[in-house]
């Protein structure tokens, strides 16, 4: 998600992993162990 002006550009990205950080379990049950992103970026034009 994103905006973008004349000057300026500001978004929002939000990552889900599908792989579990620790291989070594097979509960099925617990989804926490997933890697998951949030990131933010400002731009500024020159």
């Amino acid at each position: 998600m994103g905006i973008e002006g004349k000057n300026v550009s500001i978004s929002a990205n939000y990552g889900l992993g599908l792989a579990k950080l620790q291989s070594g379990t097979t509960n099925g049950e617990d989804n926490n162990n997933k890697h998951r992103v949030l990131s933010f970026t400002i731009g500024f034009r020159l």
